[in-house]
């Protein structure tokens, strides 16, 4: 498990070092091309850095919530087992407590 999360650091910075490096050449490049006034190319900006932290939280808290669902349902299933173990473990315990009383009962008659 300790592995796993590991792997999804990992992951997760990749990605987000990827999508930075997109965000900013394709940003860079089309936002001169699409605006001409400097005072709106300065506002625009400064909404490119708000729109690039807005998207980059949106995706991280995507997958940070994935990977916690996956962990809560492996947590889960590990619960079930371990209950099943347990309720199988009962019914053998009466099993072989039913089965010797029958044996000694038998054995006595």
């Amino acid at each position: 498990m300790k592995n796993r999360f590991g792997r999804f650091a990992l992951r997760t910075s990749l990605l987000y070092a990827l999508f930075a490096a997109l965000w900013i050449l394709f940003s860079d490049r089309l936002l001169p091309a699409l605006v001409s006034n400097k005072e709106i190319y300065l506002a625009a900006q400064t909404y490119k850095g708000w729109g690039f932290v807005a998207v980059t939280a949106f995706l991280l808290y995507v997958m940070v919530r994935g990977q916690l669902l996956r962990g809560e349902k492996e947590v889960a299933a590990r619960r079930l087992a371990q209950e099943g173990l347990r309720e199988s473990e009962m019914r053998f315990r009466q099993f072989s407590e039913i089965s010797t009383e029958g044996i000694m009962l038998h054995s006595h008659a």
